[in-house]
C-alpha cells in the first residue's frame, strides 16, 4: 500500500510513510495529518476511507482534502476529537524562523513550539505517530533530535513504539539509536515513534 507513496523518493519519507501506514489499526476512523502540506499522505489516507483533516501553518497552493491553516501549538479542535494525530517531519520545525513564517501575522518564534505542538496533538487525539530527524546536526530551520533531546520531547508520555534509521548509501536502513549520525546538508538518520499519553 505504501508503494505508491514512496515511488521515486530517497529521502526520510521512504521509512515515514510506511511506519505511519503500519500502524493505521481497525479502531483508527479519524486522523489529523499536522504540517501536511508538501505531504501526499492527507489525500492518500482520505482516499481509502479515513476521515483525514489536514493542517499547516502555510497557506495551501492548490484544493487541499479537509484543510485547516493553523499554527500546530494551538490546534482549533475539541479535545480528544480524533483516533490519531500524524506529525511527519514536523515537530522539528515548529517555532522555528523558516518557511517564511517570520512574515506571517502573528507567528511568535518558539524554541519549545515542538513540545507545544505535541501536547496539543495529544489533547485533540488518542493516540500519536510523531517521525522526528535524529542524530547530530546544525540547522536553523529545523531541530536534528538524539537520545537526550527525544527524551526531553516525550517526558511524561509512553513510547509505545520506537524506531530508529540512518542513511546507509542510498539506502534507508534500520539502526540503533546509540549510533551517531551526523547531518550535514540533509537529513541522515530518522526516528519513527507510537506514542499515548
Amino acid at each position: 500500500m505504501a508503494s505508491e507513496l514512496i515511488e521515486g523518493r530517497t529521502d526520510e519519507r521512504v521509512v515515514e510513510y510506511p511506519f505511519v501506514l503500519a500502524r493505521l489499526s481497525e479502531e483508527v476512523h479519524s486522523i489529523l495529518d499536522v504540517g501536511c502540506l508538501e505531504s501526499p499522505l492527507t489525500k492518500f489516507l482520505s482516499e481509502r476511507g479515513f476521515f483525514v483533516v489536514g493542517t499547516d501553518i502555510r497557506k495551501p497552493v492548490g484544493a487541499e482534502v479537509n484543510f485547516v491553516r493553523c499554527d500546530a501549538r494551538f490546534l482549533p479542535f475539541k479535545s480528544d476529537c480524533f483516533d490519531l494525530a500524524v506529525a511527519v517531519s514536523t515537530l522539528e520545525h515548529v517555532g522555528l524562523i523558516c518557511y517564511g513564517f517570520e512574515r506571517w501575522k502573528g507567528y511568535t518564534p518558539d524554541q519549545g513550539g515542538d513540545r507545544k505542538a505535541l501536547d496539543e496533538m495529544a489533547r485533540v487525539s488518542r493516540k500519536m505517530i510523531v517521525t522526528l530527524p535524529y542524530g547530530w546536526g546544525d540547522f536553523y530551520w529545523l531541530r536534528v533530535y538524539n537520545v537526550y533531546t527525544v527524551n526531553r520531547l516525550l517526558a511524561g508520555y509512553k513510547k509505545d513504539i520506537e524506531e530508529y534509521y540512518k542513511m546507509f548509501g542510498d539506502q534507508w536502513v534500520a539502526c540503533t539509536k546509540s549510533e551517531h549520525l551526523i547531518s550535514e546538508g540533509k537529513v541522515n538518520g530518522v526516528v519513527c515513534l507510537g506514542v499515548t499519553k
